[in-house]
């Protein structure tokens, strides 16, 4: 099998008692890329009480870090109330308390997501059999919690429940209701329902045989996933599938032609990759300063009046500003080795030349139209170098892709720009927001009313603290007070990481680091990088490291 086909198993449960690290070793020995470990009812905790829960969601973090540590599969992990569970604590504190009880399991699984620690909300919905209306009810109530949250948390859901021929039907149903994207509500255990009429935008996930991906793949798509549904039990080795089902099925499925290999690629690549969006490479995050007034010295980058970083995350490379100069923009681009066709996009923060006019640095080196996020009446006119507006040259206009959205905007999975912020000063002014573990990473074009309202913003949006804080405040002419005034906000936000450029000026970020202290802002001209690393909660080790770390104990053991 070719070591670029991604082997991805969508449903795997992993037992404190049962195989759990060995079984994994044993599924990427077959091939195994990447799964989602999704938590169980472990039969070490009794759930009596909704925090119970946590103490489940636990084991599942702990087995997922010692399978990190002993493989290099990536994966994801999934924690939520299992819906049977409303039967046997209906029966034994009534169903009024039983459901409070999982909506606190609902509620802790959602606290855990927006933590990092998990990527979705699952196993979650309802028993999968006859139940009577007052549990089906309850179940349904719950449920709808949990999308509800996943909505706030922007991740996805994992229903468990029964398999009727309205079933997708309804949970689309709900899912509006909770205002989610059904395309991220999915169905686990799903039958070979996978057309646009069968599952009414729901995401089908289901088991690895070949009867039911010939005839899912027979309908002429490959929206859908794969799972086996491992749960890890030693005195039932072998049930749901066995752990190898999925690399040995991929691996058959290439070889005689059944499944097409852009089809996995999609199936056990694409579609988890846009799901579980911090998985990856967007557990990383990298943004590297373009134009600047300063530049790094010993370079050949031009240190001139704008402002351009390239935001990488997720695989994407998004340009945040082009500067006031095309020409300087084209050079710098050149001298830092970034190459204007790899360019996914580019979001233009405010109609300022400094941060808008040097567009056609990009457009005329392009072959393919570009997509150009700007602000409403940016590139409407002329634009000429005495005109207050950026401009787009006729030789470049064909190929700006232009935009002019108002609100939040996903630029792509885990890359979002803000609404146009009023910042007192008659500007309206948006930023990038890049999605980590760490937390949220801000890029500022200009930063004219301060860091305030787009700590505030972002934090009320992602329900998640900012880690970083990257390019400019307006401080250039403001005084002390005002620096000292915008550094306390950097504090009563906890922004970790807080890198300065063009328009903070030197006495203003000094007077920003008197408040903060010397090592605590950096400088960030043309040439500096910034880059976030994965975290060990949410992503899994490099695979040198984790290589070292398993010789190492080798050597200790046989010392």
């Amino acid at each position: 099998m070719s070591e670029r086909v991604p082997v991805y198993d969508n449903h795997v449960h992993m037992s404190p008692s049962g195989r759990n690290v060995d079984a994994l070793r044993e599924y990427e020995a077959a091939g195994g890329t990447g799964l989602t470990l999704v938590t169980l009812p472990y039969k070490e905790v009794r759930i009596a009480r909704g925090e119970d829960f946590a103490e489940s969601y636990g084991i599942t973090y702990s087995l997922a870090e010692k399978a990190r540590e002993a493989t290099d599969l990536e994966i994801n992990i999934a924690v939520g109330p299992y819906p049977v569970l409303m039967i046997p604590l209906a029966e034994a504190y009534g169903l009024e308390r039983a459901e409070e009880i999982m909506s606190k399991g609902m509620e802790d699984a959602a606290r855990d997501v927006a933590e990092g620690k998990a990527v979705a909300i699952g196993e979650i919905g309802r028993p999968h059999f006859p139940v009577s209306e007052e549990i089906r009810e309850a179940s349904d109530r719950v449920l709808l919690l949990g999308m509800q949250l996943a909505k706030e948390n922007r991740c996805p859901v994992i229903i468990h429940c029964e398999s009727d021929a309205d079933t997708d039907r309804s949970l689309a149903e709900l899912a509006d209701a909770a205002g989610l994207d059904r395309g991220t509500v999915v169905k686990h255990s799903s039958p070979p329902l996978v057309t646009d009429e069968e599952t009414f935008g729901v995401m089908p996930s289901i088991p690895a045989s070949k009867t039911n991906v010939r005839e899912a793949i027979g309908k002429g798509t490959d929206r859908f996933m794969i799972e086996t549904d491992y749960i890890d039990d030693p005195e039932k080795p072998g049930a749901i599938m066995s752990v190898t089902t999925v690399p040995k099925k991929v691996s058959a499925w290439l070889s005689n032609g059944q499944v097409p290999a852009e089809s996995i690629h999609r199936i056990c690549g694409d579609i988890p990759d846009s799901l579980y969006r911090r998985r990856g490479e967007i557990m990383s995050v990298k943004v590297t300063c373009v134009y600047d007034e300063g530049a790094k010295e010993n370079t050949s980058l031009i240190g001139a009046r704008g402002s351009a970083m390239l935001a990488e995350a997720g695989g994407k490379r998004v340009l945040f500003d082009v500067g006031l100069r095309p020409r300087y923009l084209a050079h710098n681009l050149d001298c830092l080795g970034i190459d204007v066709q790899s360019i996914d996009a580019v979001v233009i923060s405010q109609d300022n030349p400094d941060n808008a006019r040097g567009l056609d640095g990009v457009l005329k080196e392009r072959t393919s139209p570009l997509a150009v996020h700007a602000p409403p009446g940016a590139y409407s006119g002329g634009g000429g170098m005495l005109s207050r507006s950026a401009g787009i040259s006729e030789q470049a206009r064909p190929m700006a892709d232009l935009s002019h959205e108002e609100g939040w905007l996903e630029i792509f999975p885990g890359i979002h720009r803000t609404p146009f912020l009023e910042s007192g000063k008659g500007y309206r002014e948006a930023f990038l927001v890049l999605e980590n573990p760490k937390g949220q990473v801000v890029l500022s074009g200009f930063g004219s009313g301060g860091p305030e309202a787009v700590l505030a913003e972002t934090e009320s949006r992602f329900k998640r603290k900012v880690h970083a804080f990257v390019g400019s405040i307006a401080l250039e002419k403001a005084k002390k007070p005002v620096a000292e005034a915008y550094a306390r906000s950097f504090q009563a936000h906890d922004v970790d990481d807080i890198l300065l450029n063009h328009a903070v000026g030197r006495n203003g970020i000094t007077n920003v680091r008197v408040v903060l202290g010397l090592s605590a802002v950096k400088d960030f001209y043309a040439g500096y990088v910034y880059e976030t690393r994965r975290s060990r909660g949410s992503g899994r080790l490099f695979a040198g490291c984790r290589v070292l770390l398993r010789h190492l104990r080798g050597l200790l053991r046989s010392y």
